[in-house]
């Protein structure tokens, strides 16, 4: 009797034992299951980041590209903006200067009546007043008798620089002729002209001993500039004969 409870207790405890192993086995597999779908996991993670990585250090790489390329073409904008300012500025001295006398710098007489007509304009849509001084350096031809033409020479452009000095910016100087200037001054009475020509004419007899002779037009509706250039002539006449000249 205790021989077969024992041979029952023994084949349960082999079958135990036996569905213990095989439940393990099971456990052993799903676990080894699980550990692969962990690894194969982490290994799709790692080149997810590697790929996000890489996307990443693309996109960097092209936005710094795209800085370059935009500092580059900024760069060569205004090098282009600066070689055209330069060229243009060279073109204006180039033309402003064919219009000027080579010796005084003040205006041609080609040019005279261009600049001239401008400041008539101006003044016309303005106040409406306008003088015209025509002067003539006293003596210059016994000046270069006397010294030289570099004496003389040296007298034309002292007068025109105190005259540059003397007036504003804008009031054209022309070179009539040799020793004869004309002068457009606007929004001046005569009286204020006839003082400034004064001071004009001692600044330089102090700086040359010599001084100048001037005849003032004032400009009037509907005179156009040869006439008031004619008057101021004809009053510059009447001025030196009055001098005993």
């Amino acid at each position: 009797m205790t021989n077969g409870r024992d041979e029952g207790a023994a084949l349960w405890q082999d079958e135990t034992l036996t569905m213990s192993a095989a439940h393990l086995d099971a456990l052993t597999a799903d676990q080894s299951v699980t550990d692969g779908d962990q690894a194969a996991s982490d290994t799709g993670q790692a080149a997810s980041d590697t790929g996000q990585a890489a996307r990443t250090t693309g996109r960097v790489r092209l936005e710094q590209l795209r800085e370059r390329a935009a500092l580059d073409r900024a760069r060569a904008d205004s090098e282009r903006r600066h070689v055209a300012a330069a060229t243009r500025a060279r073109l204006r001295e180039e033309l402003h200067g064919s219009h000027l006398d080579d010796l005084t710098r003040a205006f041609r007489r080609e040019t005279e009546w261009h600049a001239l007509n401008l400041e008539i304009d101006r003044s016309r849509r303005g106040d409406g007043r306008f003088v015209l001084a025509f002067l003539d350096i006293d003596d210059l031809k016994g000046i270069n008798d006397r010294a030289g033409h570099a004496a003389g020479d040296l007298v034309l452009r002292t007068l025109v620089a105190t005259l540059r000095s003397s007036l504003r910016s804008f009031d054209p100087i022309v070179r009539f002729g040799g020793d004869e200037f004309v002068c457009g001054i606007s929004s001046i009475d005569t009286g204020e002209v006839q003082h400034r020509i004064g001071v004009i004419d001692q600044c330089l007899r102090n700086a040359t001993g010599v001084g100048i002779t001037a005849g003032l037009a004032e400009l009037t509706a509907n005179e156009s500039l040869d006439e008031l250039t004619a008057k101021a002539d004809a009053n510059l006449i009447e001025a030196k004969r009055n001098r005993g000249e």
